[in-house]
């Protein structure tokens, strides 16, 4: 929608209260000259008005935003702008951008290449500092009269839509989560036996269950080897977030979620994201852009029963995997025992604002406490740390 106000500049709000004080000497010098004067400046503030309220923008903007972005980090923009008619009236521009995204850009269109016909670009960045989905524009463009009496503003262009995803934090690597190696894969069981000339055998690497030893192998290299007869599916891993809607640290432990999601990625797992009761999203190892943007958009909620979730981790993963839960309420923790007997190992994060006592920590669990966005990095290394010296 065009804006259709009109307003006066400083020249234009020197001119009316010119008039004004014309009128005042006028009246009290009885000069009859004073009041031609006033009324003349007047004239000239309502057709410069007139002037201005009928201009049209006559361009076409087209606006650039290279992706999602992330909470902050630098987002670029690139608005193109091509004139279809007279801009000479054109004084500025700005861009409406959501509050989070901080103060509004603006500039001043270089009046040469907006001749008819002619293009120009404006480039400007934000930084946003909420995950969510906005909307950018409309771009604006100000009109103003010959003299620079009055101005106006006109809406050009579309809004476009952009989804900022949380942040995400560099996580060390520790004995928490070793790197998921080939040795640490977990097997998948064939419905039928093997054919002999499947048989593959391959050096031992840590991890391996001892029941895959081959042994006729071993006594002819003179080294374990173990047989390679059957797939291997990558290691998983299941995140899992308790936080009711409109919690003060609920951000923070979605920053949080993001960076184990993206730290366990990198290591090679498979992450599974508990977005609801009914939709738990998978990401494959290096690619977890479909949790991150789950995340971006996830509104809070509470886990449902421990045992209903208990029964669909038992069903969904064969084996027990490392599952972390993150939540607002170290309580609840005893509530989840029943998830946390299903996990290697049972970590959670509790954003409780301050210390978290070990004491109150029940068994299997591995907690620490997350005090807000800037202590995600330091609340995975106290975790660390804690496993080291136990």
């Amino acid at each position: 929608m065009s804006v259709r106000t009109i307003r006066l500049t400083a020249r234009g709000w020197a001119l009316v209260w010119t008039s004004f004080v014309c009128v005042a000497l006028a009246t009290l010098l009885n000069r009859r000259e004073g009041l031609f004067v006033a009324v003349f400046l007047m004239i000239v503030v309502v057709l410069c008005g007139v002037s201005v309220a009928s201009q049209k923008a006559k361009m076409r903007v087209v606006r650039r935003i290279p992706g999602d972005g992330h909470c902050g980090e630098t987002l670029k923009i690139v608005c193109e702008i091509q004139s279809v008619g007279s801009t000479a009236g054109v004084s500025g521009w700005t861009d409406s951008v959501p509050r989070t995204f901080g103060r509004a850009p603006t500039g001043v269109l270089p009046p040469r290449r907006m001749m008819s016909g002619g293009r120009a670009a404006v480039r400007y960045s934000v930084v946003p500092s909420v995950r969510g989905w906005y909307d950018i524009g409309p771009f604006r463009i100000t009109l103003s009269d010959p003299l620079g009496v009055c101005e106006t503003s006109r809406s050009v262009g579309e809004t476009t839509g952009i989804l900022i995803l949380p942040r995400v934090s560099a996580l060390a690597a520790g004995d928490l989560i070793p790197p998921a190696g080939e040795g640490r894969q977990y097997d998948r069981t064939r419905p039928t036996a093997p054919r002999a000339d499947e048989l593959i055998a391959r050096d031992y690497r840590p991890g391996d269950p001892l029941r895959r030893v081959h042994w006729r192998a071993t006594a002819r290299h003179g080294q374990l080897m173990v047989r390679q007869e059957e797939p291997q599916a990558d290691p998983e891993a299941l995140i899992l977030l308790d936080v009711a809607a409109g919690q003060v640290r609920a951000d923070a432990l979605v920053d949080l979620a993001a960076s184990i999601t993206v730290h366990l990625s990198n290591e090679g797992f498979r992450v599974t994201f508990a977005e609801s009761e009914t939709l738990w999203i998978d990401a494959p190892p290096k690619d977890p852009h479909e949790i991150l943007t789950a995340l971006a958009v996830w509104p809070g909620r509470m886990l449902g029963a421990p045992h209903d979730v208990a029964q669909r981790i038992e069903r969904r993963f064969s084996d027990r995997i490392p599952i972390f839960v993150l939540t607002s309420d170290a309580d609840r923790l005893d509530d989840l025992v029943s998830v946390a007997v299903n996990a290697a190992p049972a970590v959670a994060f509790v954003a409780s604002g301050s210390g978290l006592s070990r004491a109150g920590v029940p068994a299997p669990w591995l907690a620490a406490g997350l005090a807000d966005r800037v202590d995600v990095a330091a609340s995975w290394d106290r975790l660390q740390r804690r496993l080291v010296h136990g």
